[in-house]
């Protein structure tokens, strides 16, 4: 279907050259139609939008009886704001242009009489304008659509994404001989931690899926190697060469699937000490925060888990003291903050 251009002007003669003019420019590609008042117009333009007809341009005459030029192309603007507006004026009248620029939102105004080249330049324009909104709000349409489709997928790739982490975490708490929940909290202490610091929402996700994953290492050890895993004796020689095998291991499994060096190196360096004795001998802050995080809510669980049912205060107390030269001190005690204000563990 063709696209449409409303001609209106009260002066019929002057009108009549303007529809011929513009059937001679446009009458191929375009359908023309006039109309010598705003009523008449406004029938014209609600029966094209009616029966899905474009109306790409919009020309009326400022001066005319009863309804304006400005008033008409208001009203034209309310029905479909998307077509190009263009106001005819013989008339030094600036209230009335104005009026048009600000509440009809013309796109051009033309001085009568017009200069034929100048008006054919000006729909030429208008017309381009016009396709190319057309356009645009067609690649919105349809951005919007394949974004919503994106979202969703997301959404359910991510909530299944959340499940599979969950059984991976399940399977190593059943390896490493510990309760099912265990990766879940230390996941969740992290997090205490995390959102103290004010992580985005993308690097406390990495934090908390990485502390679910925590001890994924120890489904590549064997039997003997995690008989020997005795963490109550955190500081022991074979404790830390069985670290250094756990993170060895998990390095090499998370290498084939997961692509963040950050998820990955959060576990990797999960049991170095603050003082430098752990199994890569890193210390300080050069331990990356990640991990360092992790440490912190490893040992917390480590010593609430055998502690059931005593106060918070006390679990605190020997968590800080055992912790004290090889965990990061500024995060314990953010973390210690985050526990007390809950008042769980």
């Amino acid at each position: 279907m063709r696209s449409t251009i409303i001609c209106v002007d009260d002066e019929k003669l002057l009108l009549n050259m303007l529809y011929q003019q513009l059937i001679s420019w446009f009458g191929k590609k375009y359908s023309v139609k006039k109309a010598s008042n705003a009523t008449e117009a406004l029938q014209i333009l609600d029966e094209c939008l009616n029966s899905g007809e474009e109306v790409s341009v919009f020309i009326s005459d400022y001066i005319m009886p009863i309804t304006k030029g400005d008033e008409l192309l208001t009203l034209v603007k309310e029905r479909d704001p998307k077509i190009k507006r263009i106001m005819l004026t013989g008339y030094s009248a600036m209230d009335g242009i104005i009026n048009a620029i600000n509440k009809a939102g013309i796109y051009r105004y033309i001085s009568k009489p017009w200069d034929n080249k100048d008006l054919m330049l000006t729909l030429l324009e208008a017309i381009k304008a016009y396709e190319q909104d057309k356009i645009t709000s067609k690649l919105s349409k349809n951005y919007e659509t394949l974004y919503y489709k994106y979202q969703t997928l997301y959404d359910e790739s991510y909530v299944n994404l959340n499940e599979l982490l969950k059984v991976i975490s399940l399977v190593c708490d059943i390896r490493a001989n510990k309760d099912d929940e265990r990766s879940q909290r230390i996941s969740k202490y992290a997090n205490l931690i995390g959102t103290a610091l004010k992580f985005d929402d993308s690097k406390l996700k990495v934090l908390t899926n990485s502390a679910l994953l925590c001890d994924i290492g120890k489904i590549a050890m064997t039997d003997d190697e995690l008989k020997t895993f005795d963490e109550s004796k955190p500081l022991s020689p074979n404790y830390v060469r069985m670290q250094l095998q756990q993170s060895r291991f998990s390095e090499r499994i998370l290498t084939n699937a997961i692509s963040s060096n950050e998820f990955i190196d959060n576990i990797k360096y999960q049991f170095e000490t603050f003082d430098g004795k752990g199994p890569f001998g890193i210390k300080g802050e050069d331990i990356p925060i990640g991990s360092r995080i992790l440490h912190i809510a490893r040992l917390y669980d480590s010593i609430a888990s055998g502690m059931t049912g005593v106060e918070l205060e006390k679990i605190i107390s020997k968590f800080v003291s055992q912790g004290y030269t090889y965990i990061d001190r500024q995060l314990t005690s953010l973390f210690v903050k985050q526990l007390k204000k809950i008042n769980t563990h």
